[in-house]
């Protein structure tokens, strides 16, 4: 069971004011000449600015005050005393920065958004991912709790929202290979609730899709660790198998209390022949993946042959697999979270 993260201290980055990486320092220049020599971001780059942002060749100029106030380990950088004389352009601060340019543009957007609102649900999964990632190296807890609960929504610990019909609306840039970011952001920030959902998100991705991993927005690519590739894919064939098991066992088992035809022979043989099917149980039959859109993959095929009884029954019969299944999520890959699958 997961324990609350320890109290992290505050720690001063290696790549502040004048410490750049090799890649990024440009020994020869003046620091004025250096700042002309890299592009300025045509969306953060202030006149005004108070403080001088460099990550690989772009150079940022924003305000000092806006990431003190939302990061202490930007406040810590700026009131630090440093060895040596401070680099400055106009007057203003330089810091130099070891993330790429796209992560500090998408984290910048949700510190000091251009419109003076960050709208959750306007982010991407490009946008999260650097949003949490920086979020987290900089400290920045409540813009990665913001972003940890946007995300579940869909990557839900409760059964109410896992079948909320609303989570099927969610957007496509946060579903698919996503999932792999979203477990890994899991992992990073110790919010392992994700988890579950987003590994059966994995698990339903096509093996090469899986394998490929998640493009972040600067081009370079995360995968899922060792351990939890292995999870995806030795719970496949075990949700596949309960699949079957329930529907062969339980949810097209005949109960003729419930039957009101007349005929209840052909209620019975309607879905005796479902349980008899290998082709519809092995591929036709998943009641468990996307539960809110499945939208009963079997009732076009038996409607017409079943009473209302019986329909219905075999309805109430799958919602209650699926409700299993959910409760028993985290056990397919071998988790154990705290308060899983409560309404």
């Amino acid at each position: 069971m997961s324990q609350p993260p320890p109290r992290r201290k505050r720690t001063r980055p290696s790549n502040i004011e004048g410490d750049a990486p090799s890649s990024n320092r440009t020994t020869d220049l003046r620091d004025e000449d250096r700042i002309q020599a890299l592009v300025k971001d045509a969306e953060f780059w202030f006149e005004d600015g108070s403080i001088i942002l460099i990550a690989g060749d772009v150079v940022f100029r924003v305000y000092k005050g806006v990431l003190a106030s939302a990061s202490p380990v930007f406040a810590d950088m700026f009131s630090l005393p440093t060895p040596g004389p401070r680099p400055a352009v106009d007057g203003c601060p330089v810091v130099n920065l070891q993330d790429s340019a796209d992560d500090v543009r998408r984290l910048l957007r949700l510190v000091m958004p251009k419109n003076g609102a960050c709208v959750l649900e306007d982010l991407n999964m490009l946008d999260i991912s650097a949003g949490v990632r920086l979020g987290h190296k900089y400290q920045m807890d409540t813009v990665v709790k913001r972003l940890a609960a946007r995300l579940g929504q869909y990557y839900t610990k409760h059964w109410a929202g896992w079948r909320d019909p609303s989570r099927s609306s969610f957007p496509e840039c946060l579903r698919g290979t996503a999932a792999i970011a979203v477990v890994n952001i899991a992992r990073l920030t110790d919010e392992l609730w994700l988890l579950p959902a987003a590994l059966f998100e994995c698990l339903e991705l096509p093996t090469l899709a899986l394998l490929s991993g998640f493009k972040r927005g600067d081009g370079t690519v995360e995968h899922l660790s060792h351990e939890d590739l292995a999870r995806c894919i030795d719970a496949r064939p075990i949700v596949k198998r309960d699949e079957i098991i329930s529907a062969i066992d339980y949810v097209f088992d005949y109960d003729l209390k419930k039957c009101a035809n007349d005929d209840s022979d052909r209620c019975y043989a309607t879905l005796h022949a479902l349980q008899q099917d290998p082709g519809f149980l092995y591929h036709d039959y998943q009641p468990y993946r996307d539960f809110t859109q499945r939208k009963h993959s079997w009732s076009k095929r038996v409607r017409p042959s079943l009473c209302g009884g019986c329909y219905h029954a075999v309805v109430e019969r799958e919602e209650e697999g699926c409700k299993l299944f959910f409760k028993n999520l985290p056990v397919y890959f071998g988790l154990e979270i705290r308060a899983w699958g409560k309404v």
